[in-house]
């Protein structure tokens, strides 16, 4: 196998993983039929307001790299 090969392999594995994870992390939140302020910080980083007054949601996926 091409060190380019297995560098792929690597990379999809990864992606894989990390996917597994984001499912595993979203599905303590599936049960709830309202957003809390627990998931709230948990899942959003920040909300940016431009000028007009439209919203920039900014999701927080550091859990990701833990």
């Amino acid at each position: 196998m091409k060190r380019s090969e297995l560098q792929a392999t690597l990379h999809k594995e990864n992606i894989q993983e990390d996917i597994k994870l984001f499912k595993s992390t979203l599905s303590r939140f599936a049960n709830h039929t309202e957003l809390t302020s627990e998931m709230l910080h948990y899942l959003v980083k920040r909300i940016n307001v431009n000028k007009d007054g439209v919203p920039t949601i900014i999701f927080n996926f550091s859990f990701m790299n833990d």
